[in-house]
């Protein structure tokens, strides 16, 4: 199970993102495509460009506000759109991910936009265990 539901405007210029994911793997995928989802349709969005990256952080929330964070930077830098995601997670006193993304250069007769997600706010967020799933909440400023 990985998915995500947008709550619009929660606040004047931001929006929130509830995330649910069988693994952390799973939480962070459902992140990043509920992420593009609030930008633009990602079922339009081809696997034409290959991204990866490798991230650590003191705290999982922290690794996926980074992971999160680091999409937004590279479709701001690059003007990129991206619709496949794949991590891999590695716990311990510092955590680990490696990430591939996939996607292509926004194309606005392709893409039509959705919202403008600027950043991902780093407080409150945090990763919770309930029952099978794991869950976060994520604020979007506009």
């Amino acid at each position: 199970m990985e998915e995500f539901q947008l709550l619009e405007e929660i606040a004047t210029g931001e929006m929130s993102l509830v995330v649910r994911g069988d693994s952390l793997e799973g939480l962070f995928r459902a992140a990043a495509r509920g992420l593009f989802e609030t930008m633009v349709d990602t079922e339009a969005v081809r696997p034409e460009i290959g991204k990866e990256l490798l991230l650590s952080a003191d705290s999982i929330d922290r690794l996926l506000y980074r992971w999160l964070s680091e999409l937004i930077q590279w479709r701001d830098r690059e003007n990129l759109y991206f619709s496949f995601f794949e991590v891999q997670i590695e716990r311990g006193a510092r955590h680990r991910m490696q990430g591939v993304v996939m996607g292509e250069l926004n194309d606005p007769t392709r893409h039509p936009a959705r919202n403008e997600v600027t950043a991902v706010r780093p407080h409150p967020f945090q990763i919770v265990r309930e029952g099978d799933a794991w869950q976060v909440s994520v604020l979007l400023d506009r």
